[in-house]
């Protein structure tokens, strides 16, 4: 009885063995010889560059009037991911009713499979925004699946007043015309 638990052991302990140098081999290979496979992945996490877009510079008169500047807004998103088929009906109810959109339509669009990116609004002020974050924080759910996306806006206080003279800024945040197009640089 003793040699067949011995032998049992052995060859337990020897597969448990088998297992560890098997282990240690694949970490020394990973570890050791380069992988393009690996390093370009890595590579992508680490180094990957990101074009962060400073605020676009105001235009003042002489007198130091602002004739153009932009302003923060805010998008407002929601993931239906992470929603239940309750919570995309409650989502599109709550958020209807305080954006006045057809409730319908948009629990269609939430229900749309796979899609993590539901733009609600754009254009919202910081207090709008929090305004509708309030609305559904007494749910947890709903309000975990909202979030905001910062937007920029640019506005011209004096209306037509020089509007010729000053331009306008594209979508992009790029000098169209007039004075936003010849001082691109330095306003960008």
């Amino acid at each position: 009885m003793r040699t067949r638990s011995a032998a049992r052991l052995i060859f337990v302990g020897v597969m448990v063995l088998l297992g560890y140098g098997l282990l240690f081999v694949k970490a020394s290979v990973l570890m050791l010889l380069p992988d393009k496979r690996i390093e370009d992945q890595a590579s992508g996490q680490f180094e990957a560059s990101v074009k962060v877009q400073g605020r676009r510079g105001d235009l003042l008169d002489r007198d130091g009037v602002i004739l153009a500047s932009t302003v923060d807004l805010a998008e407002l998103h929601v993931d239906p991911s992470v929603l239940s088929d309750a919570g995309k009906h409650r989502m599109a109810t709550a958020m209807a009713s305080a954006l006045d959109l057809d409730a319908t339509a948009l629990e269609r669009r939430l229900r749309v499979p796979g899609r993590q990116d539901v733009r609600l609004v754009k254009g919202l002020t910081p207090q709008q925004l929090s305004s509708l974050r309030e609305s559904v924080a007494a749910d947890e759910g709903l309000e975990a699946a909202l979030f905001s996306r910062r937007d920029r806006k640019r506005v011209y206080p004096g209306a037509a007043d020089a509007a010729a003279l000053l331009g306008v800024v594209g979508r992009s945040g790029v000098g169209l015309a007039g004075l936003e197009r010849v001082l691109e640089g330095q306003l960008r």
